[in-house]
């Protein structure tokens, strides 16, 4: 089965993902949470839970006052403190440093995927150019679906493309079976990988 690629957003099409593929929506935990743009998505998706890991405290509080299950820590294999990239734009922040954009540091809990008891089966990781880091923590055995979002331009020192990416799913036993390039930022896309 080869990958399809569309310009679009993966989570207007999400439950038909989810159908097509015969993958149950137990839990999603979705990493990166920002502001939970998704949710509406993944409750129309028939989820049971929803878990958010977001590090920004300001923005983990406005989830957790939604009455959404929040995880205040970015995902990575090193659990503990690690400095984070505050951007002007949250949504570019990351724990790699960016090569081009203003940023502030400040200090942020880090946390293993698979030191969480969270039940999930859906993983969706819009991580900001550590994806690799943020899989390596994760028991990747737990999750039959996994949506990552990747890019193809230089943003972030230390970052890799979705072609490494592609190479640490496919070796842990996921198959690529969508590409969703961003509409309105053409270089960034949701790859869509199934066990």
């Amino acid at each position: 089965m080869g990958a399809s690629a569309v310009v679009t957003d993966v989570f207007e099409h999400f439950s038909k993902i989810l159908a097509k593929h015969d993958v149950k929506p137990v839990g999603v935990l979705h990493v990166g949470g920002h502001h939970g743009e998704e949710h509406k998505a993944y409750v129309a998706a028939g989820f049971e839970k929803i878990l958010w890991m977001e590090p920004i405290p300001e923005l983990a509080a406005k989830l957790r006052d939604r009455g959404l299950e929040v995880i205040e820590a970015a995902a990575g294999t090193v659990p503990g403190e690690a400095t984070f990239y505050f951007t002007e734009r949250s949504y570019w922040s990351s724990l790699l440093k960016p090569t081009t954009r203003q940023h502030e540091e400040i200090s942020v809990s880090v946390a293993r995927i698979d030191s969480l008891n969270h039940g999930c089966n859906v993983l969706v990781v819009d991580a900001q150019g550590s994806e690799p880091d943020v899989i390596a923590s994760a028991d990747l055995d737990s999750f039959d679906l996994a949506v990552i979002e990747t890019g193809t331009q230089q943003e972030y020192e230390g970052q890799v493309f979705f072609e490494a990416v592609d190479e640490m799913m496919i070796a842990a036993g996921f198959e690529l079976v969508g590409v969703y390039w961003h509409q309105h930022n053409i270089v960034i896309c949701d790859r869509v990988y199934i066990r």
